[in-house]
């Protein structure tokens, strides 16, 4: 991806996504138990990402990836009508993907629009729609993933 296609500052989709139970799995698993699962756990999300960008798009210009410990982030490159597809169908291919790999994992995620900078450089990721996202995916009852409000908007074709 040409790094000048990209806006590090502006207004996007984000995806939070959470693995619930990670401090169980910590004390019971060793070290390397331990790292494998998150192996296939993290492989899971790049083939979804892959997967999304490749077979539905036929490109990944409009989907990032970060990860760390047992949360996920995928944030779009704009919220374009495409980008919101991507986003969608990110998640929904991120649940079927990880029931695959483990069927009584719980999951919870949400996604939110607002401004996300992304500044890989300096390793900066900061901004409202991933405060929401993740305020969101805390504040569900259930495991899945949900809208956060800011996504109800006139020019959001999906929702």
């Amino acid at each position: 991806m040409n790094k000048q296609d990209w806006d590090d500052n502006t207004e996007r989709y984000v995806l939070f996504i959470d693995i619930m139970g990670q401090k169980n799995r910590i004390n019971k698993l060793s070290h390397q138990d331990l790292i494998e699962t998150m192996k296939r756990y993290t492989e899971n999300t790049y083939i979804a990402k892959t997967d999304i960008s490749k077979n539905i798009y036929k490109t990944n210009d409009l989907l990032r990836l970060i990860t760390f410990s047992d949360s996920f982030i995928y944030a779009t490159k704009d919220t374009s009508k495409k980008a919101l597809e991507v986003i969608s169908f990110t998640a929904a291919n991120f649940l079927k993907r990880t029931f695959f790999i483990d069927p009584y994992l719980s999951i919870k995620g949400a996604i939110a629009r607002g401004h996300f900078s992304m500044d890989e450089e300096n390793h900066l990721y900061v901004g409202k729609a991933l405060v929401d996202a993740v305020e969101q995916q805390d504040a569900l009852d259930f495991f899945g993933i949900a809208a956060h409000p800011s996504m109800e908007s006139n020019d959001c074709p999906l929702f």
